[in-house]
């Protein structure tokens, strides 16, 4: 049997001290990011020659290029 915690002892495998919200909210994203990223994947899977197609297609696009970089910078931006 385990001896009684002190009040103000806090739980040694436990960061966040009572307050499960960021670990409940990574729970939920992903839940709800995980069923798309696999169905992405497998997508990409059975129809690998139309996904070569269209990352070919955007490599050579000058325009479609930039605009990607510009979004990856304002994801990035935006998740500090």
């Amino acid at each position: 049997m385990k001896a009684p915690r002190r009040p103000f002892e806090p739980d040694p495998g436990h960061a966040g001290e009572g307050t499960n919200t960021i670990m409940a909210t990574s729970e939920f994203l992903a839940k709800l990011i995980g069923p798309l990223f696999l169905a992405v994947g497998t997508g990409m899977l059975v129809n690998r020659g139309t996904y070569q197609s269209v990352i070919a297609e955007g490599l050579r696009s000058a325009l479609l290029f930039y605009l990607s970089g510009v979004m990856s910078l304002l994801g990035a931006s935006r998740s500090c």
